[in-house]
């Protein structure tokens, strides 16, 4: 009886406990008189309140209404699973207080071309993934109330759209490590004023494909490049100058491209020139492209001897560019000039330097050469990296005529085996594939992999293979032959 008794005694007493809040989706209309997420008639489901928790919060196409796509958080304390912009018009504005986001992150990805801001600031409370990009239209957000979280909210941003998606930290984003991928663009600040990705924690960026665009006084945490572009360049045509700190050291992979800007006389990177610095260790690779813009809207003329600091470290610099070895001379890019500027390069054991050396009419295609003056040619072809990607048996291979004249020759992939009882070597022939490249200038060679050379490939340690790489002009003069490693993906 007595047990009875104390088990109805504990049934009232749950009874009578306050329910706690229960998580549910909720989707914005717009329809309230006011913009505030206290107005129940702005949602459909069960809106968003002060010191509760939501889950998806849904941002939906509303039609052609006038300030309905204009949210304002006035609630305290509010978060949320994630956020979903499905609209395919209409440019969404968030303002307010700040909002907690889970696990569920953000998802921009509608079918049609949009342009959404968030001005209240964020707070990650876990580990989560944005994506932003359609598969038909273009798509941008630009985050401007900063982000925050711990070092264990980790930030994966994709962008599903190949180049068709840009994101905008116009903030100070201070979270765990951020990893960047797919091959859109990822900005720090804005065209006029600075933005930081983890540059004062000090936790790492990596980017994987994309293209990383630093606006002026920028900052990130520790930065590795493994795939896609460093660009510093701004303004809307990413021709102006600009400089990025990173707070540890910088790590630019053989497969990116380091695009830069001297647009005018004087040393003050920023200004006369775009610059990387970092407080740590720099290792360079990939290829380097120097660009010339426009000042304020007119060209100057660069002249000889004109000195740009492109990168510095207050720790060490290793490494070079595959295309810019100690002393090369590049012809600038895109100049403004008439004709383009040339620079060469320097490594010191802090930086690398671009002194301006001349120029060369870069407006006109070299007509093929005539045997005889293609003799005289003392050029070379650049060839690939250390290693070399393959998908499926595809294989591409960048090449760089380094000559006066037209590049024509051939490549060919051998890898040397040990076969037989004798452990005699045998050489397998992986690809070969011929080439015409007009002077100074690129190209890139598509073949495909031998039947052989792939099963070789398929049973190497991690799907790796090392083998000769041969390159040869039609005048003999021009070849390389070096050992670089297959990575089968």
């Amino acid at each position: 009886m007595c047990r009875l008794w104390l088990a109805m005694l504990s049934s009232v007493g749950l009874m009578a406990l306050p329910a706690a809040a229960a998580q549910a989706d909720a989707t914005w209309t717009g329809d309230g008189t006011t913009p505030e997420w206290s107005n129940a008639t702005n949602w459909t489901g069960t809106p968003p309140a002060s010191n509760t928790s939501a889950r998806t919060l849904t941002f939906p196409t509303l039609g052609t209404c006038g300030t309905c796509y204009t949210s304002h958080n006035g609630l305290t304390a509010v978060s949320a699973t994630g956020l979903v912009f499905s609209n395919t018009s209409g440019q969404y504005r968030l303002l307010g207080n700040s909002l907690r986001l889970g696990n569920g992150g953000i998802s921009d990805t509608p079918g049609g071309g949009t342009s959404t801001t968030i001005n209240a600031p964020l707070v990650l409370s876990s580990p989560q993934t944005w994506s932003v990009g359609s598969t038909s239209r273009y798509n941008l957000l630009t985050l401007l109330g900063g982000i925050t979280g711990s070092s264990a909210d980790a930030l994966s941003m994709a962008f599903p759209k190949v180049r068709d998606a840009d994101l905008f930290v116009d903030s100070d984003m201070e979270v765990g490590p951020v990893v960047v991928n797919g091959l859109g663009g990822f900005h720090i600040g804005g065209p006029t004023w600075a933005g930081s990705v983890n540059g004062t924690d000090g936790q790492p960026v990596t980017i994987n494909g994309a293209t990383l665009v630093a606006n002026p006084s920028s900052t990130s945490g520790p930065l590795t490049l493994n795939r896609g572009t460093l660009l510093l360049g701004t303004n809307p045509q990413n021709n102006g100058t600009t400089t990025l700190h990173v707070s540890g050291g910088a790590t630019l992979g053989s497969a990116t491209t380091t695009e830069t800007f001297i647009n005018d006389n004087g040393s003050t990177p920023g200004t006369d020139f775009s610059q990387l610095g970092a407080g740590g260790n720099i290792t360079v690779g990939g290829t380097l492209v120097v660009g010339q813009g426009p000042v304020n809207g007119s060209c100057v003329a660069l002249n000889a001897g004109d000195v740009a600091t492109l990168i510095t470290t207050a720790g060490t610099l290793s490494g070079m560019y595959a295309n810019a070895p100690q002393g090369q001379i590049l012809t600038m890019t895109s100049s403004c000039q008439g004709t383009a500027p040339q620079v060469q390069i320097r490594y010191t054991s802090n930086s690398v330097m671009a002194t301006v050396v001349g120029g060369t009419t870069t407006t006109t295609t070299p007509a093929a050469p005539t045997p005889t003056r293609a003799k005289k040619s003392s050029g070379r072809l650049l060839g690939p990296g250390a290693r070399l990607t393959v998908i499926g048996r595809r294989i591409r291979v960048r090449e760089k005529c380094l000559s006066s004249v037209v590049c024509r020759g051939r490549f060919s992939l051998t890898a040397t085996v040990r076969a037989g009882q004798h452990k005699k070597l045998k050489a397998v022939g992986c690809a070969s594939a011929s080439f015409r490249i007009r002077a100074n200038h690129s190209a890139t060679i598509r073949t495909r992999l031998s039947t052989g050379c792939l099963r070789l490939l398929r049973a190497q340690r991690h799907h790796r293979l090392t083998v000769i790489y041969a390159s040869q002009s039609q005048t003999r003069q021009v070849g390389q032959r070096k050992r670089i490693t297959l990575v089968l993906k």
